[in-house]
């Protein structure tokens, strides 16, 4: 019942005393509490197992941890796809308003809520190009993962592993990485998509000297499931 209330209508003592709830009943007509009890058990149970086959899933081999681990820095130009000649990453363009029609590829925008979306559109413009399974990092730095098919607005950029393809262990991954490399960047120091190739990122490496993308995953997957374990004995899962 909350949706009706607001600071012009408030929730008050005396608004209260009058409030009705919704509620199942019984055979006689009062509060079904049993129901009410094992209706919650039933969905809480569903989400413990849930958890349960996160944990089961997500269980990598041990790794060792950061700090065991050899880092070194990579240009951005030697692992992602670049454009013209290396000279900058795919990015995103304007397209009027008029021209994006409602539809169900979502479209990317300057933003660090919701995934970077803000809403879902089609459109005939030349300038709106749709990127799948690709990391998004706008000029200001914020950065999504995005396994779908997508489009980019202005000042967002492009970010697709050049001999491989991205998952969402390594994506995660590397947006922790990304984020550390554009903490810096605002509107008075935007990251342009001509900037972005030159710039660097720390990354572990393997006995081959190349990013450990075996290790990005498994520490990603290990660190989930760690984390599900937590919910699971929060919520008194033996």
């Amino acid at each position: 019942q909350r949706g009706k209330y607001n600071y012009g209508y408030k929730f008050n003592e005396t608004r209260m005393r009058r409030q009705k709830i919704m509620l199942p009943v019984n055979d006689k007509g009062e509060p079904d509490y049993n129901f009410m009890e094992n209706y919650v058990r039933a969905v809480e149970e569903k989400q413990l197992q849930r958890y349960r086959d996160y944990v089961q899933a997500l269980d990598a081999a041990k790794i060792p941890p950061l700090n065991e681990k050899i880092w070194r820095p990579f240009f951005i130009k030697d692992l992602f796809v670049t454009i013209r000649n290396g000279l900058q990453v795919p990015t995103g363009a304007y397209v009027s308003k008029e021209h994006l029609i409602e539809g169900d590829t979502p479209r990317i925008t300057v933003t660090g809520n919701n995934n970077g979306v803000y809403g879902f559109y089609h459109s005939t413009d030349k300038n709106y190009k749709v990127h799948e399974n690709f990391i998004s990092v706008s000029f200001l730095g914020d950065c999504f993962y995005h396994p779908y098919k997508a489009s980019l607005d202005m000042k967002v950029h492009c970010l697709k592993l050049a001999d491989r393809e991205l998952n969402r262990f390594v994506a995660l991954f590397l947006i922790r990485m990304f984020k550390q490399m554009t903490a810096v960047f605002n509107y008075g120091d935007q990251l342009s998509s001509k900037d972005i190739v030159n710039k660097k990122i720390q990354l572990p490496i393997n006995d081959s000297g190349a990013p450990d993308f075996e290790y990005m995953e498994a520490y990603v997957k290990n660190s989930m499931a760690a984390q599900y374990r937590k919910y699971l004995e929060y919520l008194g899962d033996d």
